[in-house]
């Protein structure tokens, strides 16, 4: 709220708000990738893992992660991957307000 007087005692005031919308994804960084090797778990050849990943956004800070599939689930030599997702609260407004 901003306010002014005249010389003559006058007196007349205003306000202003505005809203910032948080517009920018959040940041996703996965784990390191996992290597299994069959002679560390005396020849298997299956075997699983949870993915790993951490989010980070401007406003929200840290945010939970959800992958999938989770766990990874390891049948012979080759890749698995999982997908990670994280939400966070766009359109959540933040009032600036004026002096």
């Amino acid at each position: 709220m901003c306010t002014a007087t005249d010389l003559s005692g006058n007196t007349a005031s205003a306000s202003e708000s505005g809203t910032l919308v948080d517009d920018v994804a959040p940041a996703i960084s996965a784990g390191a990738p996992v290597v299994v090797f069959t002679s560390s778990c005396g020849g298997c050849d299956t075997g699983s893992v949870s993915p790993t990943a951490i989010a980070l956004d401007a406003f929200d800070g840290v945010l939970p992660v959800s992958c999938s599939p989770d766990p990874l689930v390891i049948n012979g030599p080759g890749t698995v991957t999982a997908t990670c997702t994280a939400n966070y609260s766009s359109g959540t407004a933040h009032r600036l307000c004026s002096p």
